[in-house]
């Protein structure tokens, strides 16, 4: 687990055959008209904002979808840039974070990370701008203190009882900040000023936690 913490594993929440070369799952293709419907910039079904308006759905299923998208997602730099831009991808993301049902959580920290590795440092700075250090600084800290055992006084993140979902997310929100700050000064600023981030990602390294 070392190595993914350090943001070098990604998540692969669709099977990689089942992803187009831009990095949507076949599976959300519902049908021979939307196969051959593309628009200029060649994004296909995801320039449309019914799709990604599904990030907000009432079904969760349908949130994890979306946030899988975008963990998947093959775009760089300025084309992705504008996606996030034009469809508020990264508020919509954030608010999965603090979602109700867990495997959306995960999904939508494994899409932090993504964006963070696959966008550099274009996509950093977008992510900067919309504060996404605080809900990942934060759900890292409860997500540590749950690992331990120790108390944490914020509460971000519902107690998870399943130990395995409970790494998982805390796996994909480390690797996520690691990602950001290897890009962007200023996360790495916003990191070691929290009052208790860096107090919670030494805990981690305790050997005796199994890690």
């Amino acid at each position: 687990r070392t190595q993914a913490f350090m943001g070098k594993k990604k998540r692969t929440p669709p099977k990689k055959d089942d992803i187009d070369p831009i990095g949507v799952p076949k599976s959300y293709k519902r049908d021979a008209h939307t196969l051959e419907r593309h628009t200029d910039d060649g994004l296909g079904m995801m320039s449309d904002e019914s799709f990604w308006s599904l990030l907000e759905s009432t079904n969760a299923s349908e949130r994890q979808e979306r946030c899988d998208a975008l963990a998947s997602l093959g775009l760089t730099g300025e084309a992705l840039l504008g996606l996030l831009k034009r469809f508020n991808l990264v508020h919509r993301v954030n608010m999965c974070l603090s979602d109700s049902v867990g495997a959306v959580r995960i999904a939508a920290a494994s899409a932090i990370r993504n964006l963070a590795e696959v966008g550099g440092e274009t996509v950093c700075r977008h992510l900067m701008v919309k504060d996404v250090m605080t809900p990942l600084l934060q759900y890292t800290v409860d997500c540590s203190a749950q690992v331990v055992g120790a108390p944490s006084a914020a509460g971000a993140v519902p107690p998870v009882a399943n130990r395995e979902e409970l790494l998982e997310l805390l796996l994909q929100l480390v690797a996520a900040l690691w990602n950001i700050c290897e890009q962007n000064a200023s996360a790495t600023v916003a990191l070691t000023a929290h009052p208790t981030a860096l107090g919670a990602l030494c805990a981690l390294l305790n050997p005796g936690l199994g890690l």
